[in-house]
């Protein structure tokens, strides 16, 4: 399996598709409160074992975070970390997941151009199966894609599919209100987040 989430910073869209209002009326001392309150937690989530490493966690936290999602959700919890590493100042991550008889190769990047490149592969002796992420934050309206190889009477093969062209974030919306008012299951309750901060743990402990 490879997951890869390479993309351009948030602002080089935000600018071009969204009327963003930047306010600057917050009190100085509530701005400092909140940059106390956010060190608290990092250095309480890290602790003694990962000094220098607060921004590579706040990474994982912000971009990361969904691929293990949905990375656990296709494959279940890895067994451990094979490698780790960071570069560009924090701004991409490589990381090799032990699945025991297979591994899962993952990669994050965030730089200057105006892209995004976020695809989940999954290979098999006889068949590829790769989703391609379409919508993303403040690009909409875009479609997500599945894409299939494989090889049918010796003939390669490859077919690709749009299951929707539905906004997906309207969708999401959807699915929480069924959640909240008929109470639909829930697929990733707030519980289940628990086992991305393993994974990060995981990450950190073998970067030492």
């Amino acid at each position: 399996m490879r997951i890869r989430d390479i993309l351009g910073y948030n602002f080089l869209f935000m600018n071009e598709n969204s009327g963003v209002l930047r306010f600057d009326d917050i009190p100085g001392e509530m701005a400092a409160k909140r940059e106390q309150l956010a060190d608290a937690a990092l250095s309480e989530a890290l602790g003694q074992r990962h000094p220098g490493k607060a921004g590579l966690y706040r990474y994982m936290t912000g971009l990361c975070c969904h691929d293990f999602s949905a990375m656990r959700g296709l494959l279940g919890m890895p067994r451990g970390v094979v490698s780790a590493s960071s570069s560009q100042n924090g701004n991409y991550l490589s990381v090799i997941f032990d699945y025991g008889n297979f591994c899962a190769a993952y990669e994050a990047g965030i730089d200057s151009q105006k892209r995004r490149d976020s695809t989940v592969e999954l290979f098999t002796e006889s068949k590829t199966v790769k989703l391609e992420y379409g919508c993303f934050y403040y690009l909409k309206q875009m479609p997500d894609a599945v894409q299939i190889d494989e090889c049918v009477d010796g003939a390669f093969s490859q077919k690709r599919i749009v299951p929707t062209y539905r906004d997906p974030y309207a969708r999401e919306l959807e699915a929480f209100y069924d959640a909240v008012v008929s109470g639909a299951a829930v697929e990733t309750p707030p519980e289940d987040y628990i086992e991305d901060l393993r994974l990060f743990a995981m990450i950190l402990d073998k970067m030492e």
